[in-house]
């Protein structure tokens, strides 16, 4: 590929870029936008405009998602360092709740909280109903806040071998006096 088709590639996707620069916060999104181009237009990926165009597209998302994962995780100081150190303390607490947490309600809550998924992708990520992964997140807030509060989280309960109802087998299952 000469200089003359990559000028017109360029030129073709300037308007594209400097419009995804627009929607964006991102400071340096029209820069890593062009260079993304001609990285693609360098490895000879730019095989058509639709496929540019989506590329092109794709790479905005991606930037916008990763400098949202910034901003969350970075911590802005306003100049009064009391309330700096209670809020640095308020997110370890978190981090620390969330790890105590169970697999399945820890990557619900994150997902659907801080990632944005509904209870539809969730559940097609998952395999489950809609209604299931629900009841998963709303299970893991309050098991989360208890975390916070110091209580302990609720287990599921079965019956016991104590159980006044009957005596329990190795398959969990009750077996009643009568």
């Amino acid at each position: 590929m000469n200089y003359a088709d990559k000028d017109i590639i360029i030129n073709d996707f300037t308007d594209l870029i400097d419009f995804y620069a627009g929607k964006s916060a991102v400071e340096d999104m029209k820069s890593d936008l062009m260079l993304f181009l001609l990285e693609l237009i360098s490895a000879n990926r730019a095989i058509s405009r639709r496929y540019v165009a989506v590329a092109v597209r794709n790479e905005f998302i991606r930037l916008s998602k990763a400098e949202l994962a910034r901003r969350n995780t970075e911590v802005p100081y306003n100049g009064d360092i009391c309330g700096q150190i209670y809020y640095t303390e308020n997110i370890i607490d978190m981090k620390n709740a969330l790890s105590k947490l169970p697999d399945k309600q820890r990557k619900t809550l994150i997902l659907h909280r801080v990632n944005g998924l509904s209870f539809e992708e969730l559940a097609k990520k998952h395999g489950t109903t809609r209604q299931a992964q629900y009841r998963l997140e709303k299970r893991a807030a309050i098991n989360a806040r208890r975390l916070l509060s110091g209580e302990k989280t609720s287990e599921r309960k079965s019956a016991s071998p104590e159980s006044p109802y009957g005596t329990k087998t190795k398959y969990n299952t009750v077996l009643y006096d009568i």
